[in-house]
């Protein structure tokens, strides 16, 4: 069963759960728990959780997630990376001992609580090394994406799970703490206003991703044969011709032009230089970001 409070997750809110007040808003919160994880995210075996307290665990997201002030809950979009996730603990064995975090996803049966549904995207074990003060060891966990929606399954809400592993050779690993979160409804992407005329304009379905990009260096400017200095404008042309080829001699499918049904269908269209600076957005708010904030910016600093 759950026992004491984990770390942090939601944060104070401000900036991403839309919808309400700080003091309306549920605090999201890791609790411990029993490991209901079997096998780990590579196919090793976990054996049966049976003991619980040697590992003091703190796990706290980087940005907290959206804040559904309608349904009272928390959410995220499949399509949006989670934000990193700090995992840290105390004790499990000696500092020599190898030991792994792993970070995981899925429905729980209130009747049985079994996992279903699991899975999540990225790198979801890491080694967990000493803190740069030694007295703790840390993981950090970035780019994972959910793989399911709770819409397709059973409208449940998911949790994520942490759990302490200590591979064991030729055996199954045993797990020596994990901790779960709060519900999280998954959604499938972020919405537009035209698909949902009757949201208010704070709704959290709609809102925008507000991440701390990192601006590209500029490129330098081009000298013609004149002589004199010009400003590249290569991205301003690109963009038109990559939008005409996506908007002119594309048939219409249901009146929705081929720019439409990318964005309905969360895709992104970008244009991006060989340094990997974002010139230009073909499709309108690509990952949920406004194009304003993305051109100019790193694509590293989107995706990682």
């Amino acid at each position: 069963g759950d026992g004491g409070g984990g770390g942090g997750g939601g944060g104070s809110c401000s900036d991403s759960a839309a919808g309400g007040a700080a003091d309306d808003i549920i605090p999201f919160e890791w609790m411990r728990c029993r490991c209901p994880l079997r096998v780990d995210t590579v196919g090793t075996s976990i054996a049966p959780q049976t003991t619980d307290g040697s590992v003091i665990m703190q796990v706290t997201l980087q940005a907290p997630l959206l804040f559904w002030q309608e349904r009272r809950q928390w959410m995220w979009h499949k399509k949006w990376c989670l934000p990193r996730i700090l995992v840290s603990i105390k004790g499990g064995g000696s500092s020599s001992d190898e030991l792994l975090a792993m970070v995981s996803s899925g429905t729980l049966n209130q009747s049985d609580s079994t996992l279903r549904d699991q899975g999540l995207s990225g790198e979801c074990i890491r080694r967990l090394v000493p803190s740069s003060t030694g007295e703790e060891r840390e993981a950090v966990f970035s780019s994972l994406l959910f793989r399911h929606t709770s819409f397709n399954c059973g409208n449940r809400a998911f949790r994520l799970f942490v759990t302490v592993l200590s591979p064991q050779a030729g055996s199954a690993s045993l797990p020596l703490a994990c901790m779960l979160s709060s519900p999280i409804h998954v959604d499938a992407r972020k919405r537009t206003k035209a698909e949902r005329p009757d949201s208010e304009e704070n709704d959290v379905r709609l809102v925008h991703r507000q991440p701390q990009l990192q601006p590209s260096i500029p490129a330098p400017p081009v000298r013609s044969s004149s002589g004199a200095d010009r400003a590249p404008a290569v991205g301003a042309r690109l963009e038109v011709a990559a939008a005409t080829c996506i908007n002119e001699g594309t048939p219409v499918l249901g009146g929705l032009s081929l720019q439409a049904m990318l964005a309905a269908m969360g895709s992104a269209v970008l244009l991006v230089q060989a340094d990997y600076t974002i010139i230009a957005c073909i499709t309108p708010d690509p990952f949920g970001f406004s194009s304003q904030r993305l051109i100019g910016s790193s694509l590293l600093s989107v995706i990682c």
